[in-house]
Formats: structure tokens, C-alpha cells, sequence
């Protein structure tokens, strides 16, 4: 891109101005200049008369991209004057731009960059390498050659863009860049190496070096060809030297060995240490077995770090430490904490904590001494102290952890009372008044004395045995030597029955003495055995629970005595033969399980006159129960329905239909 127009301060030359297109024209008087076009002339005429009154410029400035066409040797030029220049070797003109410089009337020199730098060709990629452009390929400019890594340059490692005849080129060849390579690796003593066994190995490649039995390396056992300065292959790291390196077993007195057992060590063997207990490690527990044959860092010391003699506290006992109770002759590290409590009847001092703490001298603690716990007085009400008996008679209190004491209410009932650990009485202090009867029994029951009563308790709690629940009062009182409330009861709880096809009434788990429920069957299925049960006391259910079966409905046949020796003839289709003329009596024994249909709403005997004038099915009746011994007469067949697959007396049972 072209730059602004450039203003210069020497003064203007003589006999030349600029008009407005940036062309120079000269003065008619002059003999140096020419007038190229009239707008031309006319600007330089005007600026030749102009130019008594305006500034005149000095000698014109040098230009790195232009020299002056004609020698310049004045020191002075008029407003107006126009040089002529042509572009220097490696610079071109700009199509669009004048060549002259112009003295403005400022007394400065105005100008275009009229002429830029001719431009190289690109030189290309460089194979496995690269070209590194500094700022573009115009005249002047530099470009630099690198390889990639692992490859060398072989050539120049720059190249300018210069003047080769009339125009411009790089001033060096391509360079080239080839891999790197090095020699065979180093033979190491005691050792060698695997992975080629080239005269010539390239950039890259890499061997692994192993020592001889009894030998260890020292070093990195691999090594690679790399490159160096970007000029010449090497091994790198340094091949490794395999050394005979031994150290000893180190000893730690007070210590032991916890990882890294053995009778000889070889390089970089490693040992971890531990301190026997009542001993602190000082210095580094891992040490290794270094190139010098000695170990690195140097084997710790184990210095002794516990406390010893447990202190003698009178009145306490030691509270477990470590799963176990602290005993003399042990040994505790310093820091450690040991807790102790004061025997019952006993007390720490000034209520201070209760433990001793290993010192680093050593040394335990101060610990805080057990002090006695003294009961008070009793003050009675109403009662007075019968006898008192003292436990230990070295206390210095009235009334000491274990003393007892035997009260009475008016010379009619004593009971003891004793000093406890914390300086209270068991029972409490009591008041003389009247009491009541001992609380009543209940069944599946019992009562718990709640202490607040030195003769009898003043208020007692009921609870039921597992699988009763309580009905009433829970607590009952003490007063004016009566019961608060009557006794509770314990009712039983009886299980939900578990019914296969059925279900109860009521949706709860559990249900109380005397509670009824009502099992329904699913469709299809018949109750067999009472619907309705009761919970009973003994929480079970009563009658059994029934069970639902699929329902299935027989038909009945039986062949009836008349008298005592005849009998009516059955057909074949299993019905009693019609006999018009005679009657059919005899004496019914049926079981409980027979129903017949349908049946009276007030006489179960009228049953049989509806089964003669019915045969299609009705729904089951009545039991048979009731009509046992009747006498009845018959004129046709007889049908029954049953639930069971067996009748009694002679009758044949087949199976109608499921229900």
C-alpha cells in the first residue's frame, strides 16, 4: 500500500510547482524545466508569481527507495520548484504515482512513496523441515532453514533476497535435511546390551543394557539415539556401568525390620524400619542400599519415647486403653492419654478431669486426686431413724457410700435405706403417710413400681405381656389410700387370618379379644366351615378358620324304605319310580352336610312336598339337622344338592356342575 504524501522542510527548488494531479511543471523562464500541459503551466505560472511572498525549501531529503534524475547542487529552492526522481536497484515504480518531489509553500518538500520494493518468489516447502518466514520475500528480506527433530541441516541455514541482474532472487540454495544417526552404542563392562546390532543406527532407535550376574547397574539401562546442536547424532543418556554392590545388614537397636528382609542387600535394595514399642524412630525409616555400598540415607535410631510406673491413684481404677486395662510394668510413648475414674462413693477433686498424659520427660502428668462423697442428713417427716449401720468407719463423713439406714412411720413399717456413689439415698427420703392396698393383679400382665414412695409406691405403671394390648388407665396413683382408677385389662391380639381366596372384614393386622370378623370368599370359591370367628383370650380364633374351596354342587339320589321290608324301585336314570296308588314313607338319616332346596320360611318339613313338584335347581336350604326323624310321604323323585361327595344311608351321590 502506498503511503501518505511525505512533507519535507528544506526549501523548494527554483522555477517548479505541483498542480492538483501531483504533476511538476516548470517556469517559462527557466531553461531546466518543460511544460507538459496547459493546467500545468498555468499552476506553474501562478507559483512563479507567488513566489516573492512564500517560503522557499532546502536541499531535498534523501530517499532509501529513489535518487534525483539530475545532480542537485543548490542549497536554496523557490516555492514550487519539482525534482524529478527514478527508483533505486530492487525497488519498482507504482503505476498510480508521480515521480517528483515538490516545494510546498511551507517551505517543505512533498512527496509520494512512488517506488516499492520488488518481491522474490516463494521458495517452497523444505522437505522434513521447515522455512521460517521473518517478515515476507521482498527485496532485502531473509528467510531461515530448520529441521524437524531428528533430522540435521545439511546447507544454508539462510537466504536473502538480493540483486541478481535487473531484478531480484534468493541469494542461497535449498538446503537439505537428512535423519540423524549414530554410531554403534558403547560396549559397557560387566554388561551388555540388546535391541540391534547395527553398524548405523537412526534417530529414534534405542538398546537396553543388563548386567552380569552378581552385578548391578548403575545408570539408566536405556539409551536412544538423539541429536545434539541440531548437527550430529548421539547416545543419550550416557550408557550405564555395572558395578559389584553389596552392603551389609544395618542393625537398629530398639528396632525392627518390616519390609525388605535378607541376609545381603545389592543397589537399590530397600529396608523399612519400626520402633520396638516405648521407642520413637529418629532419622528416615526406608534407607537403600546406594552405589557406594552403604545405605542412603543412614540407618535411623530408635530412642526411647514412653513412660513408665503408672501412677498410684488412691480410690480409682483405670478405664481401658487399647482393648485392655493399663497395668504396671508397661511401657507408654509420649502423648499417650490414660483415663481413670474414681471408685463408687468418690469423686474427682475440684471436678478436674480424670486422666495422666505421658510427658516428653518422660514423665506423667499431675493427676487429680479421688475425694470422698458425702450423703446427707435425712430430714424426716413425720418418721424417725429405727437403726443405721456404718460400712466403713475410716470415712470422715456422717453418712458414707454403702451406710445404711432402717426408717419407721409411726412404729408400724421400717424399710432400709442406703448412701449411694453419688451422695443421694435409695430410696429417697420419705414422708410418713398413708398408703394403699398392694396394686391389684391382671391377667397377661404386670405392674412396675415407679420409685417415688418409700413404703409403697405412690404411683405404679401397667404393661401387657407380648400379643395383649392394654385397656385403661396405664398409671395408677396413690392417694388417700386409694387407687387412682381400677386396674387395666390385657386383651388378647389375635393375628389377621391368613385365608387363600378369601379375605376378612376389617383392614388391620391385629384384632382384639372378642372382636368378630366375617370371611368372604372370592368368586368361585365356596366358605367351608363358619363364616363368622371370635378372637379369643388365648389369642387364637374361634371356631377354626375356614377355607375357601372351589365350589362344586352334587345331585343326590336315594332309594327310600316304605315300611320296614319293601323298597320303591329307582330308574335308571337314578329317580324314584311314580307308584300313584302308594305312598312312599321313611325315616330320613342324613348328615349335617346335605342340604336340601328349597326350603320353608316356617316348616322344614313342607320341604319335600316342593322338591316333588320341583326338580330344576334352586338355590341350597336348609341343613337336615331339623328334620332328622320326620316321617314324610313321597309321590315322586326326591333331589338334593350336597358339599361333600358322600351321602349316608344307601344314597348315590354324582357330580352336577361347578358353581
Amino acid at each position: 500500500m502506498l503511503e501518505k504524501p511525505q512533507v519535507m522542510n528544506p526549501s523548494r527548488p527554483p522555477n517548479t510547482t505541483l498542480d492538483r494531479k501531483g504533476k511538476s511543471t516548470a517556469w517559462p523562464f527557466s531553461r531546466l524545466w518543460i511544460v507538459f500541459d496547459s493546467t500545468l503551466f498555468q499552476m506553474t505560472l501562478v507559483a512563479a508569481l507567488l513566489a516573492s511572498v512564500l517560503g522557499d525549501c532546502g536541499p531535498p531529503p534523501h530517499l532509501q527507495f529513489a535518487f534525483p534524475e539530475n545532480e542537485l547542487n543548490e542549497t536554496n529552492y523557490k516555492y514550487g520548484t519539482a525534482l524529478k526522481y527514478n527508483c533505486r536497484p530492487g525497488y519498482t515504480r507504482t503505476s498510480s504515482r508521480n515521480t517528483y518531489l515538490i516545494c510546498d509553500k511551507k517551505g517543505k518538500w512533498e512527496y509520494y512513496y512512488f517506488c516499492v520494493k520488488k518481491v522474490c518468489n516463494n521458495p517452497g516447502e523444505l522437505r522434513n523441515g521447515r522455512v521460517i518466514i521473518k517478515t515476507d520475500y521482498s527485496f532485502g528480506s531473509r528467510i531461515e532453514f530448520d529441521c524437524l527433530e531428528g533430522y540435521i541441516l545439511m546447507g544454508p541455514t539462510t537466504s536473502h533476497c538480493e540483486l541478481q541482474d535487473k531484478t531480484v532472487g534468493w541469494s542461497n540454495s535449498f538446503p537439505e535435511c537428512v535423519i540423524a544417526k549414530c554410531e554403534s552404542p558403547p560396549d559397557i563392562s560387566n554388561g551388555k546390551y540388546n535391541g540391534g546390532s547395527e553398524d548405523v543406527y537412526t534417530y529414534g532407535s534405542s538398546v537396553t543394557y543388563s548386567c552380569d550376574p552378581s552385578f548391578s547397574m548403575l545408570g539408566e539401562a536405556s539409551i536412544s539415539c538423539t541429536v545434539v546442536n541440531k548437527t550430529e547424532g548421539v547416545w543419550s543418556p550416557s550408557p550405564p556401568t555395572c558395578e559389584r554392590i553389596s552392603c551389609s545388614k544395618p542393625d537398629v537397636k530398639n528396632g525392627k525390620i518390616l519390609v525388605g528382609f535378607g541376609p545381603n542387600y545389592k543397589y537399590k535394595d530397600s529396608i523399612s524400619f519400626g520402633c520396638n514399642k516405648g521407642f520413637i524412630l529418629k532419622g528416615s525409616n526406608l534407607i537403600h542400599c546406594g552405589a557406594d555400598n552403604n545405605w542412603h540415607p543412614t540407618p535411623p535410631i530408635c530412642e526411647i519415647n514412653s513412660c513408665t510406673d503408672l501412677p498410684d491413684i488412691p480410690h480409682s481404677s483405670w478405664e481401658i486403653h487399647g482393648y485392655r486395662r493399663p497395668t504396671k510394668g508397661e511401657t507408654y510413648e509420649v502423648g499417650t492419654v490414660l483415663r481413670y475414674r474414681c471408685h463408687p462413693g468418690y469423686k474427682p477433686a475440684g471436678n478436674k478431669p480424670t486422666t495422666v498424659a505421658c510427658q516428653r520427660n518422660f514423665s506423667w502428668t499431675p493427676y487429680t486426686e479421688c475425694e470422698e462423697v458425702c450423703c446427707p442428713v435425712p430430714d424426716l417427716k413425720n418418721g424417725r431413724i429405727t437403726t443405721q449401720k456404718k460400712k466403713s468407719l475410716a470415712s470422715n463423713c456422717e453418712y458414707f457410700y454403702g451406710d445404711s439406714l432402717w426408717y419407721s412411720c409411726g412404729g408400724i413399717r421400717t424399710v432400709e435405706a442406703s448412701c449411694q456413689g453419688d451422695g443421694t439415698w435409695s430410696p429417697d427420703t420419705p414422708t410418713c403417710d398413708e398408703s394403699c392396698a398392694y396394686p391389684p393383679h391382671i391377667d397377661h400382665g404386670h405392674f412396675i413400681r415407679i420409685p417415688s414412695y418409700l413404703f409403697q409406691p405412690k404411683e405404679v405403671k401397667y404393661e401387657c405381656d407380648e400379643g395383649y394390648t392394654l385397656d385403661g388407665e396405664a398409671t395408677l396413683s396413690c392417694s388417700s389410700s386409694r387407687w387412682s382408677a381400677p386396674a387395666p385389662q390385657c386383651k388378647a391380639l389375635c393375628p389377621k387370618p391368613e385365608i387363600e381366596h378369601g379375605k376378612v372384614s376389617g383392614d388391620k393386622d391385629q384384632f382384639v379379644e372378642s372382636e368378630n370378623v366375617t370371611i368372604e370368599c372370592t368368586s368361585g370359591y365356596t366358605v367351608v366351615g363358619p363364616q363368622n370367628i371370635t378372637c379369643l383370650e388365648n389369642r387364637t380364633w374361634y371356631p377354626e378358620v375356614p377355607k375357601c374351596e372351589r365350589t362344586v354342587q352334587y345331585t343326590v339320589f336315594c332309594v327310600w324304605m316304605v315300611g320296614q321290608n319293601s323298597s320303591v324301585p329307582q330308574r335308571p336314570s337314578g329317580k324314584l319310580s311314580q307308584n300313584r296308588s302308594k305312598s312312599l314313607r321313611g325315616r330320613l338319616w342324613w348328615s349335617e352336610s346335605v342340604f336340601w332346596f328349597p326350603a320353608h320360611p316356617s316348616n322344614p318339613g313342607l320341604v319335600w312336598d316342593l322338591i316333588l313338584q320341583s326338580c330344576h335347581s334352586h338355590d341350597l336350604g336348609r341343613s337336615l339337622s331339623t328334620i332328622l326323624t320326620s316321617y314324610i310321604s313321597f309321590r315322586s323323585s326326591l333331589q338334593a344338592v350336597s358339599k361333600l361327595k358322600q351321602a349316608e344311608n344307601s344314597c348315590s351321590v354324582s357330580r352336577d356342575r361347578r358353581m
